[in-house]
């Protein structure tokens, strides 16, 4: 079985077992006019995944809790929410004591069990969304799965 994926040094990539991997070398050549490189991927010997699960699909239900809800759903009271939009325009934001003013900056913040994405205008708000999923992209590989 192989594979060909497009990555560079310290990239993460899902290998052909399920598993993730970091690249931590890619090397190459060129001369004449054409060009040779070759990657490698190392500390997988020992990864035994079994082939006829590592791919198994699971379909998400969200009936019963859907993943995204307006904050005058009941479930946007549930313990664990991520609020978007300040005190104004979010009744979870202003019953969790936020207050956003034109001098407050963009912010993602835990308040109990809920986290508050929020700024003064919207394209604030998109900035502190835009820095929490940055933050989540980069800690990928150490939050718990």
């Amino acid at each position: 079985m192989s594979s060909s994926v497009t990555a560079g040094k310290n990239d993460f990539l899902l290998n052909q077992d399920g598993y993730i991997v970091q690249v931590t070398d890619v090397t190459g050549s060129c001369g004449a006019g054409a060009c040779t490189g070759s990657g490698s991927v190392s500390g997988i010997e020992n990864l035994a995944a079994s082939q006829d699960k590592a791919y198994v699909l699971m379909e998400l239900d969200t009936s019963a809790s859907p993943l995204v809800v307006l904050d005058s759903s009941p479930l946007a009271s549930s313990s664990q929410v991520i609020a978007v939009g300040g005190q104004l325009v979010n009744t979870v934001a202003a019953q969790a004591s936020i207050a956003i003013d034109a001098s407050t900056e963009p912010m993602v913040k835990v308040v109990g069990s809920k986290i508050i994405v929020a700024g003064y205008s919207a394209a604030d708000t998109t900035a502190a969304a835009n820095s929490l999923i940055s933050w989540l992209a980069q800690n990928r590989n150490t939050l718990q799965r």
